[in-house]
């Protein structure tokens, strides 16, 4: 099967799926959108207004988002034929496509404007399962905002569980710790390894406050040493709990990022490989941590629920 009998297998070929489907093909052919992505479109979208939602909602919900603001979907069609096209082009209509989907794209964006006005006066005109937040056996929750925001129900719930589970581990105590203990461990890290001179200012206050913390964010873009904040962090607890590498759980979204992630691991510690210190060679064994994904960590079942947490 060629890819463009794979999208058609997906789309359908329905009177709905024709008017829409330059925008649909190219938000597939730009790696926005996944056949599985446009089959739920398809499936729920029985009107173009439905479908075009669907369209442009399940977007910034692949890469993660829960909420959009009409605004941020309405720009997705304007860039749209700005958008590269990744896949290959192994069809002969393809030529043909860029031209379709500007000839198109007015009428596309009108749909959408006429679509956010039905929302305003009730969302379940645009379709059955768009309602106000809220209700239940909702897929999409429509919020009347000055810019108005959308959300699948799912995500809202998913969303407010984790702002919970975090304002519950932000609520507990700091872990009690000796000063003078803390210290020595800080010393430690940072004056008798190699790792521990290449750390800033800041990756040192938050080395220091993962020992009292029960929950600590970092963040940073690729190459800002988050992995090696991560390590130090894991040699400092070794310390003050006296962890094995079999009590520390190590969980990435995906396997490719699970195996990265120990990988990456692995790398940050190796620098006391050459070591003959008692604690960085037991610092060195922290790097045979398991890794899973999140979903195996958590206990992930068929419905959705986790057995643990």
């Amino acid at each position: 099967m060629t890819p463009l009998e794979r999208f058609d297998s997906a789309w359908g070929a329905s009177e709905t799926g024709t008017a829409l489907r330059p925008l649909a093909l190219w938000l597939w052919g730009a790696g926005l959108l996944g056949l599985s992505e446009l089959r739920q479109a398809r499936l729920l979208g029985d009107t173009p207004a439905a479908r075009l939602l669907l369209l442009l909602l399940l977007v910034p919900h692949r890469c993660g988002a829960p909420r959009a603001q009409s605004s941020r979907l309405r720009r997705i069609l304007e860039e749209l034929p700005q958008a590269p096209w990744i896949l290959s082009t192994d069809f002969d209509s393809f030529h043909k496509l860029p031209e379709a989907l500007r000839f198109a794209m007015p009428k596309f964006l009108d749909l959408w404007d006429s679509l956010v006005v039905r929302c305003r006066q009730d969302p379940r005109d645009v379709a059955r399962w768009c309602r106000p937040p809220g209700q239940a056996g909702t897929l999409v929750e429509f919020e009347d905002l000055p810019d108005p925001e959308w959300a699948f129900q799912r995500s809202v719930h998913a969303e407010s569980a984790l702002v919970e589970g975090i304002l519950s581990r932000l609520g507990l105590p700091l872990r009690e710790v000796d000063s003078d203990r803390a210290l020595n461990i800080m010393r430690q890290i940072l004056a008798q390894s190699p790792l521990g001179s290449t750390l800033h200012r800041l990756q040192a206050d938050a080395v220091a406050l993962a020992l009292r913390a029960p929950l600590l964010v970092i963040s940073g873009g690729p190459g800002t040493g988050k992995t090696t904040v991560v390590a130090q962090i894991l040699r400092g607890l070794r310390r003050l709990l006296d962890l094995s590498p079999d009590s520390v759980a190590l969980a990435a979204p995906t396997g490719r990022a699970q195996a990265r992630l120990s990988e990456s691991l692995r790398h940050a510690l190796s620098p006391l490989a050459s070591q003959t210190d008692p604690d960085c060679v037991l610092d060195l064994a922290l790097g045979e941590a398991p890794a899973s994904t999140l979903h195996s960590l958590l206990g992930a079942r068929g419905d959705g629920t986790f057995r643990h947490g």
